[in-house]
């Protein structure tokens, strides 16, 4: 087994940046959703009530995050440039961050909402869950990193009459050679020089059924895996982990199982 795929989402619920290698920090993959959108109340906002976020292309200089976005004009935002602090909130937990108004008249005109881009400075500490380690958490869901093995998307696409992309799975590591659904029984790994606990199974939503290519909210592949993979009333697929050291990674790693489930 190897990893095959590295993606950090700079940007959270917009498209995905693709690495040949990542380099492993405090909170997970550097750059690794430091950004996201927030309404008027500071609250976040993703593809569930903005769909279109996910035609949102970032990428990055040494100096600044830059925005592409299908008929808008490339937009470059200086890391120095957001100002603050603006109190957000991503579930369950508050934090400061720091406001970009230089994005607010470009999301504006994308999305036709009024939104507000944030990003997260090194200052603003957020831990995670104690159950699972003690990190400073960035704007993630609750873990550090996501992982899915290519296997267990082919199998899910082997039920569906039009496959899906795997960049719906928003996994920051993608496992190559393992068997489908292998990734259910691990509980430590290691790739390359550095080890990773994994936790509980990500639970999906309707963000699985958006279009990459379009924005169109469908139906599949979450009706198809509502039939064959809930636990405890949730939908699940891939898994969530926590690294043990920072390192880095790469495409190509090995990847071993050191402890199962």
């Amino acid at each position: 087994m190897f990893i095959s795929q590295i993606w950090i989402y700079p940007v959270k619920s917009c498209a995905g940046l693709r690495l040949a290698d990542g380099v492993l920090d405090e909170r997970g993959l550097r750059d690794d959703r430091r950004w996201m959108l927030v309404d008027g109340a500071g609250t976040l906002l993703t593809q569930r009530e903005v769909p279109q976020l996910v035609r949102v292309h970032p990428s990055l200089e040494p100096d600044a995050l830059v925005l592409a976005a299908p008929g808008m004009p490339v937009l470059r935002l200086p890391r120095g440039s957001a100002e603050g602090p603006r109190r957000v909130r991503v579930w369950g937990d508050v934090m400061d961050a720091l406001a970009v108004p230089q994005a607010r008249s470009w999301f504006r005109s994308f999305t036709a909402r009024e939104v507000e881009l944030v990003y997260l400075p090194d200052s603003s500490l957020r831990p995670m869950n104690p159950e699972f380690g003690t990190r400073s958490l960035s704007f993630v869901d609750g873990n550090p990193l996501h992982l899915v093995s290519d296997s267990s998307v082919a199998e899910l696409n082997a039920r569906l009459s039009a496959p899906v992309e795997l960049s719906r799975f928003r996994a920051n590591l993608v496992v190559s050679g393992a068997e489908p659904y292998a990734e259910d029984r691990w509980r430590r790994i290691r790739i390359g020089a550095v080890s990773y606990e994994l936790y509980e199974a990500c639970q999906r939503c309707v963000m699985l059924n958006v279009d990459p290519a379009t924005s169109a909210l469908g139906k599949e592949p979450l009706a198809t895996l509502a039939r064959y993979r809930r636990v405890d009333g949730h939908v699940v697929f891939g898994r969530n982990l926590n690294h043990l050291a920072t390192g880095v990674v790469r495409v190509g790693d090995p990847v071993s199982v050191v402890q199962e489930r």
